[in-house]
């Protein structure tokens, strides 16, 4: 909700509060996280492992007191983002059909 444009955040402001929270940067990880980010074959799904464990991890920890319905949420949408990373994945990867890309070209 803080971070919605509109109301009475003006777009200098949202830029301001957006700025206020803290990111992880390729520094703050470790070697050997850097390295299996580095090497490995599926980065999104690995990164997407990662925080699925780590909210669960802090979520037994106490440290996230999130109702269990809104956790539930969580997971769903990061689902559904691994799910159009997928979909945008195969997309990028089909080639595209000389012939037609031969008769577009003949058309312009």
């Amino acid at each position: 909700a803080e971070l919605e444009v509109g109301g009475e955040l003006g777009v200098g402001s949202f830029e301001n509060l957006v700025h206020d929270y803290e990111l992880i940067s390729p520094e703050d990880l470790d070697e050997e996280s850097l390295d299996a980010v580095l090497y490995s074959s599926c980065k999104v799904e690995l990164i997407c492992s990662w925080v699925q464990h780590l909210i669960m991890e802090q979520t037994e920890r106490q440290i996230l007191t999130t109702p269990a319905p809104l956790l539930t949420r969580v997971f769903q949408q990061l689902g559904n983002g691994m799910v159009q990373y997928h979909h945008a994945l195969r997309l990028a990867t089909t080639p595209f059909p000389p012939q037609y890309a031969k008769t577009c070209n003949g058309c312009l």
